[in-house]
């Protein structure tokens, strides 16, 4: 490099970290230190103030450039996501000037800025987004994990126990914060979330198998499993949920982030609602570990989206080849899209964040309409309503009576009489009679006021026409559990 372009470089770099406020005598390695210590107790503007400084008084640190590259990037999120488009692109676009000051290489990080400097542009030409729909979802933090009675695949006990902290709370909330503006953006602002957030002073005590692999075993968490049941913060707004988040922690037990729909749970092991779309994610996962990484991990903060992108493949009926963005179903993925055009650079982020933006533009506004059409529920996008497409319409009397009934019943006798109401339904529908009215009986050793176990051996007594023996389960179906689903027959039994 001659002379005259050094120095043009150095210049060049000092104007784009320029901010006053240099001490006299203050170094550049002092103003990055003190960023850091800013950075550690999450004074995330006091950081990018030093970390600014430290590139006025030394141009030529790339360190100290990368720096201010990546809480620029930070804070311009942070703005983005609050609505504040002005400051965002302002933000971004210096961040984008120092990237290319570190490098040419369009590499993750340099298409996460210009991902979210176009994605900023976009959402402010929206202007005041009114959106036809804004799905709701109910976050749930399970704050303790204490897992009891759990085995790995080779029958060893797994213990894992600990809390949440305040902090991995702020970042989650930070991510879907994150996944609101995608989401508004990329619905060209049809669509938008709220987020109605508990955090419950509960443990997760269990986790299950879900998936052997040759070094470890990945657990999936038992919700029905918290020492204090989450009915009471599902039921009373089960038509005001369309979507669950739930959040826990998981030390000493390996968890893969996952979503669907499930049923919301009203009481555990026993009694569960409508579907509803839902995330579960492990903090671990779901949120960085300190503020280092939270900031620097900016090309890949996807798990929250990713996940989300599940739900909406579910409520739009289907989009496939699941994880149609990976290598390896590309090519099946263009056939059934053909107008997708996956991303040509190598970054893998860039692909998968194509198949996002074209399905969502694309795919599902044009499901939305026909099941529009279908339902006859208008505007479009209020299809994708899991309360408004499966409402519930049990009173609140029940769940007051039956709570109340089973109040006293051990969460594991809760847990037991469900599964053998399981086994004893598999052996009904496979017409083993007495199998199954033995196993509902035994169920009524757990959980005498099993509402399914009742009706059913209330129904098997009425088929064989011992009217005693069905009005003993039917008389106490209907003090704990006044469902006319469940209701006893009004006609005799066929022969």
């Amino acid at each position: 490099m001659n002379m005259r372009l050094a120095i043009a470089v150095t210049i060049s770099l000092a104007l784009l970290c320029a901010m006053p406020g240099a001490a006299a005598g203050e170094t550049g390695r002092g103003a990055y230190d003190a960023g850091k210590v800013k950075l550690d107790a999450g004074d995330f503007s006091g950081a990018a103030d030093d970390f600014a400084r430290a590139c006025q008084l030394e141009p030529g640190n790339r360190t100290f450039l990368l720096w201010h590259m990546r809480l620029q990037v930070f804070l311009g999120q942070n703005a983005a996501f609050s609505g504040d488009h002005r400051q965002a692109i302002t933000l971004f676009s210096q961040a984008m000037a120092a990237k290319e000051k570190l490098t040419t290489a369009k590499d993750s990080e340099y298409l996460a800025i210009r991902r979210l400097l176009d994605l900023t542009r976009e959402h402010q030409s929206l202007g005041s987004i009114k959106p036809e729909y804004v799905h709701r979802v109910k976050v749930l933090y399970i704050r303790h994990t204490d897992l009891q009675g759990v085995v790995d695949k080779d029958g060893r006990p797994v213990t894992g126990k600990g809390s949440m902290s305040d902090s991995q709370i702020t970042a989650s909330i930070r991510a879907q914060d994150q996944l609101r503006f995608f989401i508004e953006a990329l619905t060209r602002g049809k669509l938008s979330l709220s987020f109605d957030r508990t955090v419950v002073d509960a443990t997760l005590t269990k986790a299950v198998i879900y998936a052997r692999q040759a070094n470890t075993t990945m657990y999936r968490p038992d919700f029905s499993s918290t020492s204090e049941s989450l009915g009471p913060y599902l039921f009373p707004k089960r038509n005001n949920i369309d979507s669950i988040f739930m959040y826990f922690i998981n030390p000493g037990f390996s968890v893969w982030p996952f979503a669907n729909a499930v049923p919301l749970i009203y009481v555990p092991y026993t009694w569960y609602g409508p579907e509803r779309g839902s995330i579960a994610l492990p903090m671990d996962a779901a949120v960085a570990k300190n503020n280092t990484e939270l900031v620097t991990n900016f090309p890949h903060s996807w798990v929250t989206f990713h996940e989300f992108f599940h739900v909406i493949e579910r409520r739009s009926g289907g989009i496939g080849p699941m994880h149609g963005w990976l290598p390896e179903s590309i090519e099946k993925s263009k056939k059934a899209y053909p107008d997708w055009v996956p991303d040509a650079n190598a970054t893998w982020t860039a692909t998968e964040y194509t198949w996002y933006r074209y399905h969502l533009l694309n795919t599902l506004p044009a499901r939305m309409q026909m099941q529009s059409q279908k339902s006859g529920i208008t505007p479009p996008f209020a299809n994708f309503s899991f309360s408004l497409t499966s409402p519930d319409g049990h009173n609140d009397a029940i769940f007051k009576t039956y709570t109340r009934v089973l109040a006293k019943i051990s969460l594991e006798n809760l847990r037991l009489a469900e599964e053998l109401v399981a086994q004893a339904d598999k052996a009904r529908r496979s017409k083993r009679t007495e199998e199954a009215r033995a196993l509902y009986t035994k169920a009524l050793n757990h959980n005498q006021y099993h509402h399914r176990a009742l009706y059913e051996l209330g129904m098997d007594a009425h088929r064989r026409r011992d009217s005693a023996e069905a009005e003993r389960y039917f008389s106490i179906l209907e003090r704990v559990f006044p469902d006319p689903k469940y209701a006893r027959p009004t006609s005799s039994p066929t022969r």
